[in-house]
């Protein structure tokens, strides 16, 4: 009956190792898709100013 209860220690690391990596890995999934999303708002933004700088370009240099 004692050799069962040394087991516990054991049981209750690997539940709360497997818990750790559970969390671990949702938050890092969280960070790799706002940082796409992030690198998405970056691409439009930059195409935007590209088309904006054009126009402006473009309006100042037929006056």
């Amino acid at each position: 009956m004692a050799a069962s209860n040394k087991s516990v220690g054991l049981q209750i690391t690997l539940a709360i190792f497997a818990m750790l990596a559970v969390i671990g890995w949702v938050a890092f999934y969280m960070q790799f898709r706002e940082l796409a999303d992030n690198k998405a708002r970056f691409d439009k933004a930059t195409a935007d100013k590209q088309v904006a700088d054009k126009s402006a370009s473009d309006f100042l240099g037929s006056n």
